[in-house]
């Protein structure tokens, strides 16, 4: 194990501190690994915990969906950090530097804003009280 591998090694434990506080969706690659089928499960539900949330009727529905997102999340980077990271540190086949690399990409693109065409559209029902001429 070169000292790159080492510190590709750290660097995806920051990484995952990182994501894990910010309650975010890490994407891995999994293939090759006894525990992939259940990481990979974990992340849909993660997808789908996330999908329940933003459909949460009161703030006090919301926070608790969140909280159970947070700790399926922390049980998430656990198992990756404890099974999969050291696993994939000690495979010779495996570059760790370029995993982090590709981990990075999906990150930053997953923070990307996605607009629809409706959403870029004006919104013509909405009125602009600057220019009217009635009172506010």
């Amino acid at each position: 194990m070169t000292n790159t591998e080492t510190e590709a090694f750290e660097a995806m434990l920051a990484h995952h501190r990182a994501l894990q506080e910010n309650v975010g969706i890490l994407v891995a690659a999994l293939a090759g690994t006894a525990a992939a089928a259940e990481m990979i499960d974990e992340h849909r539900s993660l997808a789908l915990a996330i999908e329940h949330l933003a459909d949460a009727s009161t703030g006090s529905d919301a926070a608790r969906q969140a909280e159970s997102i947070s700790a399926l999340f922390a049980a998430h980077v656990a198992k990756e950090n404890e099974l999969l990271l050291p696993s994939l540190l000690a495979d010779d086949q495996v570059e760790l530097a370029q995993l982090l690399a590709q981990m990075q990409r999906l990150t930053e693109s997953s923070h990307e804003p996605s607009f629809t065409e409706d959403e870029l559209a004006p919104d013509n029902g909405a009125v602009d009280h600057r220019f009217s001429s009635a009172p506010g």
